[in-house]
């Protein structure tokens, strides 16, 4: 768990607001649960892996919500909501892991989801809005890569596949692919499923390149799944976007019953997005409905940004220059603070000396705390009614006056 101040934390706040921009454009709702659930909801979701990552708060039995897809599940199940129910959530999830670089026990998430409907439009809209927040936020680059987890089952059953844990282990090596060269992919699959014919099978199925050839292979041998595809990446043409089919494609939660995406900004930096169609999870929860969901990798894109992989483009907007304005004497504060005042009123933000510093010291702090530009008043800017504004990026000074004053004045 981390602790975040100053310039770190804003450029959180700012990444969530460009975020949640977007969510809203796509007619997305807020939603806000508590942090702790009942530890017979949190259950619910399944698995050994799950049971022990949830933070239990002992004897009361309750514990910390480990993802937002839980408590929307739950109250989509108990509440009388008009489909399609549009809601995002951005906030914090707790699991109890062993910490270790790009994975917290405390992390935000951000995710959009869509309960009520089975249409292929609902999956196009959740890669176009994620799309769409990925380049507010500054990636130039990503691909998105989709598949179905019954096109998978239908598939894995072709293939003669049919057991359980033998049909869960072929899918984690498939995901494989990319990380592991392919002969090894096909050694480890022979080993784990002890059938050599089904494992050139998946090999080949895996390795098709190109919508147009999975699409045929898929009709060819009558895959159930196929169909849906089609019709999402019909329905994707509408929104501007061209998801890749690949058939390596798991994606690891046991509830996707459907269509699966994830989004990759390129080799190096990975997945970035993902998420899929799950129709059964709500039901379990109480009054089924089906839904799908995509989450943003909000704790991998800051660490991007932080390391200067990413640029962010929201750093571009004109509400995040902040000025630090400067008085040069006691004399000059009453004034400094009625300058801060204006350049507030203009939409940014504004802060005078609370120290009592001299000028210089004023000067030498203001970049340091992450301000853009010093507003210098002295006696001569204060017996004029004007500012002398310093571009701390460039150096650039100019001296404008007081009535004047504008957005444009901190160019």
């Amino acid at each position: 768990m981390r602790d975040y101040s100053g310039a770190q934390m804003e450029m959180r706040e700012r990444l969530l607001e460009a975020i949640t921009s977007k969510y809203r454009q796509y007619g997305f709702s807020p939603l806000d649960t508590p942090a702790i659930e009942n530890l017979e909801t949190l259950s619910k979701k399944g698995g050994d892996e799950i049971e022990g990552q949830i933070f239990k708060i002992q004897d009361s039995g309750l514990g910390l919500r480990f993802d937002l897809t839980v408590p929307m599940s739950r109250f989509a199940a108990g509440t009388q909501i008009t489909p399609p129910f549009k809601r995002y959530a951005v906030a914090k999830v707790w699991r109890r892991e062993e910490p270790q670089k790009g994975r917290l026990r405390e992390f935000i998430q951000a995710d959009i989801d869509i309960v009520g409907s089975t249409s292929p439009v609902c999956e196009a809209e959740l890669m176009a809005c994620a799309s769409d927040c990925l380049s507010a936020i500054g990636f130039d680059k990503f691909e998105i890569r989709l598949n179905s987890r019954l096109l998978i089952d239908s598939f894995l059953a072709s293939a003669g596949i049919a057991d359980g844990a033998k049909k869960r282990a072929a899918m984690r090596i498939m995901d494989k692919i990319g990380k592991v060269a392919i002969d090894d992919i096909g050694k480890m699959l022979i080993g784990e499923i002890g059938n050599e014919k089904a494992a050139s099978e998946i090999v080949k199925f895996i390795s098709l390149k190109g919508n147009k050839a999975v699409i045929d292979y898929c009709e060819k041998n009558g895959l159930e799944g196929i169909k849906n595809l089609r019709q999402i990446l019909d329905a994707c043409k509408g929104f501007g976007i061209e998801p890749v089919l690949d058939m390596s494609l798991v994606r690891g939660l046991d509830y996707y019953t459907g269509a699966v995406f994830e989004i990759s900004a390129s080799d190096k930096i990975g997945s970035v997005s993902g998420g899929g169609r799950y129709d059964s999870l709500i039901g379990t929860y109480g009054k089924p409905n089906p839904a799908v969901g995509i989450s943003l990798g909000f704790e991998r894109i800051f660490a991007l940004i932080e390391s200067g992989e990413v640029k962010p483009k929201f750093l571009e907007s004109q509400d995040m220059k902040k000025v630090f304005v400067a008085n040069m004497s006691d004399a000059n504060s009453a004034y400094a603070i009625k300058v801060a005042a204006i350049i507030r009123k203009l939409g940014l933000a504004a802060a005078t000396d609370l120290m009592g510093r001299k000028f210089q010291k004023q000067l030498e702090y203001a970049p340091k705390a992450g301000f853009g530009f010093v507003a210098i008043v002295g006696d001569k800017e204060q017996q004029s009614q004007s500012v002398a504004i310093k571009n701390l990026k460039t150096g650039e000074q100019k001296t404008a006056p007081l009535s004047g004053l504008d957005g444009k004045s901190f160019l």
